[in-house]
């Protein structure tokens, strides 16, 4: 008895080891960059590294499509200005992965980019804490998904009430 147990174990380890390990993904928080100019790029990265937020810098839409299903970004920045068939494809696929996507004018002024950047960095983290909530089998509202107040001025909010 004692030698079949051994004789199965030993066979269990064999298999064991013959299989490969499985390949673990990282959720990290994720901010996708298509286009734009050198330097206005940099930038967008740098405020995005310094938040956290890992970016994946494409050059334009279609390799942004193409990528998107892969790097699964909680926030896309697009910074050249795109056909509407091309808008169109890209928010299909980043509706698709849970992406939120801003279009940015490069003509806006430092301040206001940097703002805008940041709070598109604050939201790429927000979602990401969320997406971990919902893969852990958490239960989150849909209201929690999408998160405005920093693009809202307060005192419209209080208008509403």
């Amino acid at each position: 008895m004692t030698a079949c147990l051994s004789r199965l174990a030993a066979l269990l380890n064999a298999r064991v080891e013959g299989v490969e390990s499985t390949a673990i993904r990282r959720f990290d928080a994720v901010g996708m960059l298509v286009g734009g100019l050198r330097p206005l790029a940099d930038r967008v990265t740098m405020i995005f590294q310094r938040s956290g937020i890992r970016c994946v810098r494409v050059a334009h839409i279609p390799a942004a499509c193409e990528r998107l299903a892969v790097a699964m970004p909680q926030v896309v920045v697009v910074l050249d200005n795109i056909r509407p068939d091309e808008r169109d494809a890209l928010a299909d696929r980043a509706t698709a992965v849970g992406a939120l996507v801003l279009h940015l004018d490069p003509a806006l002024d430092e301040e206001t980019r940097d703002e805008l950047i940041a709070g598109a960095a604050k939201v790429a983290g927000e979602r990401k804490v969320l997406r971990e909530l919902v893969r852990h089998g958490e239960t989150v509202d849909d209201d929690e998904w999408i998160v405005c107040s920093d693009f809202e001025d307060d005192d419209e909010q209080d208008d509403d009430v």
